[in-house]
């Protein structure tokens, strides 16, 4: 039987260390009613990167930590009925009102926290649509990758893009990421009226070329992803994990229903999170 052994995750690691650099950041916690949820919170508060104010109905929080074996001696905790919504609109409160810097989500459903999120009441919309990004640490390729949007928009305009496409630029540079370079993803690579994606793809490249859309420092689309996993792998001149090669850096999703595998900038080490 083959020996098991731990694989390192050293863009993890740096953006981890980068994390601490910056000291605890206060955290809401919204409804961390089960042990899997109470147990990442203070994971997180162990390892230096947050300190938590758990919200929600105390008793069931306390009940988690039994399980857990776990003291919340010294924790901050902001009583709320033992509804996720309820106990969701109170962290989401909490953070409008300036007592927590950050949101984490607990055992409640996305759309529960989200729906208290956007809330005209919230006092967290800004001018642009919210969106999602994966981020991926890769053990066997050299650079982070990163997915957006797979979770929050579903049939995104392409006015919803721009936004989505702005979100994902600042991201990368709040985490040290100065420059990412950018695939939009299609079933098709030609653009065709019959194919949306293909044309709004075409339609955001050319905002980029005019100036419109600032921070990147490539934007190409549209792109179908395997051929444009292989166009990379053979432009690179060697054998890549997933088939990206070093030129791609990160891909964003440009269809409604086509996910989107994402890459960061040229330099693995991220300075910010």
């Amino acid at each position: 039987m083959m020996p098991q052994t731990e694989r390192a995750f050293p863009k993890l690691d740096a953006l981890e260390a980068a994390a601490r650099g910056r000291g605890r950041l206060s955290v809401a916690v919204a409804y961390p009613c089960s042990a899997d949820s109470l147990a990442a919170a203070l994971s997180a508060r162990e390892d230096g990167m947050i300190e938590p104010v758990l919200v929600g109905p105390r008793q069931r929080i306390e009940a988690c930590a039994s399980i857990l074996k776990v003291s919340l001696e010294g924790l901050r905790f902001v009583e709320a009925e033992d509804d996720p919504i309820i106990s969701s609109r109170t962290a989401v409160a909490l953070v409008g009102a300036g007592e927590a810097s950050a949101l984490m989500k607990g055992s409640q459903h996305t759309d529960e926290l989200l729906g208290s999120v956007v809330s005209r009441d919230a006092n967290m919309r800004t001018s642009r649509r919210m969106s999602h990004v994966f981020w991926f640490d890769l053990p066997a390729y050299h650079k982070p990758l990163m997915v957006t949007d797979a979770v929050v928009n579903i049939t995104p305009s392409l006015k919803d893009k721009v936004d989505i496409l702005a979100n994902a630029i600042r991201f990368a540079q709040a985490i040290g990421l100065a420059a990412p370079k950018i695939a939009l993803l299609s079933a098709i690579e030609t653009v065709s009226p019959d194919h949306v994606s293909s044309m709004d793809a075409a339609a955001l490249s050319k905002m980029a070329e005019r100036g419109q859309i600032s921070g990147a420092v490539h934007l190409h689309g549209a792109r179908g992803m395997r051929r444009y996993c292989i166009r990379c792998a053979r432009a690179d001149h060697s054998h890549k994990p997933f088939g990206l090669a070093a030129r791609s850096h990160r891909i964003l999703r440009a269809g409604a229903a086509q996910p989107a595998l994402t890459q960061s900038g040229d330099k693995t080490e991220t300075a910010r999170s």
